[in-house]
C-alpha cells in the first residue's frame, strides 16, 4: 500500500501522542451552531434537521473527511422557551476515526425589548479507534500500543451561552471539557479542551433584495487558535453567494439555494493558501438543512432567528 508523507505524519502524531483531538469544523460553521454550541438548540421557532459532509485536501491519501447530522427542536414548558438537540459527528484521518454521539438541552430567556439569552449543556460519548495496516513495534515505548488496533469510548461534556436579536447573534461555548484520554493507552495524548466564539450579523443593502451576512468563528485550546471570517450575500431569501477565509490556511467560495421554501443547500470549495496547496486539489463541503415551523402563532414581541441559525 502506498503512503504519502502526510499519511506518515498523521500516523506519527497519533502514535507518539503529539496530537490532540479537535472538533470538526466546516467552512460553513454559521450553519452548524447547534452542534458546536448546545445553547443554540431550540433557539429558532423551527424544527431543524442539518447534515454535512466534507472531503479535505482531495488527492492526499489519508487526508481528513468529516460528516455530521443533527436535529434541533424547540418546546415550551412552565412558561419557559427551551430546546433539545441530538448530533452525530464522524471524522476520519489516516488510520484514526472518531465518532461522537451527543445530546443537548438549552433554556432561552427573553429580555424585554433587547433580545434573547440562552444557556445550554451538552453530554455524550466519543469513540476513538485506530486501525493501521501494519504491526507496530513499540521498542519499550508505552505510548505505542503493541496491539495493532485499539478502540476507546469515553463520556464527555460541553456547555454554551448565546445572545441574539432579530439581526445578530453571539455565542461562546466549551467542548471536550473532561479532556479525556484519546486511546485508553497509558501516557497517550488527551483531547484538548476547546473554546469557541461565534458571531454573525444581518444587514440589508440599500433598497435592494440583497442582504449581507458577515460572521466570525474562533476556536482555541488556549495554546493555539484558528479564525474563520465569512461574508455571505443573500438575494430575496432564496440564494446566496459568499466567501470564507480561514486565517493563514484557506479561502473558500460559498454558494447556496433554498428549495421548496424548507430546504437549504450550501456548497463550499476551499483553496489552500499555505504550502499544502501544492499537494492537494482543494476541499469540498456540502451542507443541507430541512426546516419547518412548529409554532404557527408567534408572539409579536418575540425575536425571529437570523437565517444562519
Amino acid at each position: 500500500m502506498k503512503y504519502t508523507y502526510l499519511t506518515f505524519l498523521i500516523l506519527i502524531l497519533n502514535v507518539v501522542g503529539l496530537s490532540a483531538q479537535n472538533d470538526v469544523f466546516f467552512s460553513q460553521n454559521y450553519a452548524n451552531n447547534s452542534t458546536l454550541n448546545p445553547a443554540f438548540v431550540g433557539s429558532s421557532d423551527q424544527l431543524l434537521f442539518t447534515g454535512g459532509i466534507r472531503e479535505q485536501w482531495v488527492g492526499i491519501e489519508g487526508s481528513p473527511n468529516y460528516s455530521m447530522a443533527n436535529v434541533s427542536m424547540p418546546f415550551s414548558l412552565f412558561n419557559l422557551n427551551q430546546g433539545v438537540g441530538f448530533s452525530v459527528v464522524r471524522d476520519a484521518f489516516g488510520f484514526n476515526k472518531n465518532i461522537s454521539f451527543s445530546g443537548s438541552y438549552a433554556a432561552h430567556f427573553n429580555i424585554s425589548g433587547a433580545g434573547t439569552l440562552g444557556f445550554g449543556l451538552g453530554f455524550g460519548f466519543v469513540n476513538n479507534s485506530f486501525s493501521p495496516s501494519f504491526i507496530a513495534d513499540n521498542d519499550g515505548d508505552s505510548k505505542i500500543p503493541l496491539d495493532n488496533t485499539f478502540s476507546n469510548a469515553v463520556f464527555d461534556l460541553s456547555f454554551g451561552v448565546y445572545y441574539k436579536t432579530d439581526n445578530m447573534y453571539f455565542g461562546l461555548s466549551g467542548a471536550n471539557l473532561l479532556a479525556h484520554d484519546l486511546s485508553g493507552v497509558q501516557n497517550s495524548s488527551k483531547a484538548s479542551r476547546l473554546f469557541h466564539l461565534s458571531a454573525g450579523y444581518e444587514v440589508g443593502i440599500s433598497d435592494t433584495k440583497w442582504v449581507a451576512m458577515p460572521s466570525v468563528f474562533v476556536s482555541t485550546n488556549v495554546i493555539n487558535a484558528s479564525m474563520n471570517l465569512t461574508c455571505n450575500f443573500e438575494y430575496n431569501k432564496i440564494l446566496w453567494l459568499g466567501v470564507n477565509y480561514k486565517v493563514a490556511d484557506a479561502i473558500s467560495a460559498i454558494a447556496g439555494v433554498v428549495l421548496l421554501k424548507d430546504i437549504r443547500i450550501g456548497y463550499a470549495y476551499d483553496f489552500n493558501t499555505s504550502k499544502l496547496r501544492k499537494a492537494n486539489g482543494g476541499s469540498h463541503e456540502l451542507m443541507v438543512r430541512y426546516q419547518f415551523d412548529l409554532r404557527k402563532e408567534k408572539n409579536p414581541s418575540s425575536y425571529r432567528s437570523v437565517r444562519y441559525l
